[in-house]
């Protein structure tokens, strides 16, 4: 019974080593290999060229998409960025109020409407971003700021108020 079964498997071992080797089998590699590129290929081009990116973010944030350059956004951020790193409290007030300023343009430019900061920030769906909580308390200080010409603002505090706008953007898609 065992001569029988180790035969059988010697059998079969031989068929499926002839097989593996046969030039049937190697045109078949061949064939899915230059399937699975093409494929790869397509799903390349269909993100790339389909506007896969825009589409994504038109179905989280309810918009379609920006307008405005984003070398020159980077450029605007740069300038804030730069504000910060001055040694005086005018230029880090003034850079959170850029960089609000520069929120604001972006959220009009992404579809959401409204008189104010407040009138569009309200408009974003709670789910849709991360760091919304964080912009609404952040254009709360930003109001205090304004309001209040004696506030008090440390450098440590805007820069953490810059990159809170910055990271709101980055989750919008537009820096």
């Amino acid at each position: 019974m065992e001569a029988i079964v180790a035969s059988f498997f010697t059998l079969l071992n031989g068929f499926f080593q002839g097989f593996l080797h046969s030039t049937f089998f190697i045109v078949l590699k061949i064939f899915f290999g230059v399937y699975t590129f093409v494929l790869i290929l397509d799903v390349i081009l269909l993100i790339y060229l389909g506007g896969f990116r825009r589409r994504l973010r038109a179905h989280k944030y309810g918009t379609d998409g920006v307008t405005e350059n984003r070398g020159k956004r980077r450029k605007q951020w740069k300038t804030v960025k730069n504000r910060l790193s001055e040694g005086n409290q005018d230029s880090w007030k003034l850079a959170i109020l850029e960089a609000e300023h520069l929120v604001f343009k972006a959220l009009d430019e992404v579809g959401y409407r409204g008189e104010n900061f407040g009138e569009r920030i309200v408009q974003i769906p709670e789910n849709t971003c991360s760091s919304l909580d964080a912009v609404k308390s952040v254009h709360t200080f930003r109001n205090k700021i304004v309001h209040d010409e004696h506030m008090v603002v440390t450098q440590e505090q805007a820069t953490q108020a810059v990159a809170i706008y910055f990271d709101f953007l980055e989750d919008l898609g537009v820096v």
